[in-house]
């Protein structure tokens, strides 16, 4: 073999080739677990950082007024009405109070339970009274209409019912009467002596003896049914909960309730049935024998 053979020169002189080291791979996967590890427990603290802030939100509390006792419908709040309860923010309404000054004098438009929030809208605007101007809504007035247990609906009809009016009056002043709905959808706001409120309890259907029915309308309507009143008789059709439609009603003539009396064929004069003639009686005596004979 040639040694100066350049193939033989270079095979010779190839140093040979290294083995990798356990130890650098050990390395290796050490530092990549020592850095995933080092992000999984920031990821971990930032969450739980995360979760401690939000149970520190929920946690605050905050001061507002609650009853101290019950505080009925259309009643004066006193000092002694009320007092001041630590309660969580996340568990507060909107529109509480924390100044006593903004509801001492004010009157409650709905009974109040003992230990509950004191709500805006559980009070009467600033300055009225209690009452029934208390409970009439902006724009309404109330009207009160006699009635009887015929007329009004036998005595079931109750405060925050909804009604419908009728007036039968003679409209052509031939006496054919005429009937029409001239309110629909009437709010009761009272009945005899005892008003709205909006935590009034729904009471057995049981008639009540009342002779007066007090109504929320605005003015052009209340003016209706005094004229209404004046010109005839007034019927309150009773609406079912919930029931806030209004018909296009016409009204009813006689004409359309008879009609059959006037459809059917009757005579001027009814026929006249021929009487038979009176006979007179004629007694015939023969000894004794008597016998009644009639021409």
């Amino acid at each position: 073999m040639d040694i100066n053979d350049e193939s033989y020169s270079s095979d010779y002189m190839q140093s040979p080739k290294k083995k990798k080291s356990p130890f650098s791979s050990l390395i290796v996967m050490t530092g990549l677990s020592l850095v995933l590890g080092f992000v999984a427990a920031f990821g971990i603290w930032e969450y739980l950082s995360k979760q401690q802030e939000k149970v520190k939100k929920l946690a605050v509390t905050k001061k507002i007024i609650v009853t101290a006792r019950e505080i009925m419908s259309g009643v004066k709040i006193t000092p002694e009405d009320i007092t001041f309860k630590e309660i969580l923010s996340s568990s507060i309404p909107s529109h509480t109070f924390k100044n006593p000054n903004k509801i001492i004098g004010r009157i409650t438009k709905t009974t109040i339970a003992a230990d509950s929030i004191v709500l805006e809208s559980s009070l009467n605007d600033p300055g009225s009274r209690g009452g029934l101007a208390a409970v009439i809504p902006k724009g309404n007035r109330a009207i009160t209409v006699r009635v009887n247990d015929v007329t009004g609906v036998g005595g079931f009809i109750n405060p925050g019912d909804k009604v419908d009016i009728l007036s039968v009056i003679d409209a052509k002043e031939k006496g054919e009467l005429l009937s029409r709905s001239i309110l629909q959808n009437v709010f009761v706001i009272a009945v005899g002596e005892k008003i709205y409120t909006d935590d009034a309890l729904p009471e057995a259907a049981a008639p009540k003896g009342v002779n007066q029915i007090t109504l929320s309308l605005n003015l052009f309507d209340a003016e209706k049914l005094t004229l209404a009143s004046q010109k005839g008789d007034l019927r309150f059709v009773l609406r079912s909960f919930g029931d806030n439609e209004y018909v296009d009603d016409p009204g009813v003539e006689s004409a359309e309730v008879y009609e059959y009396l006037a459809s059917a064929d009757i005579p001027d004069q009814l026929p006249v049935t021929p009487q038979k003639p009176i006979r007179k009686p004629v007694d015939l005596i023969f000894g004794n024998n008597r016998n009644t004979l009639y021409f």
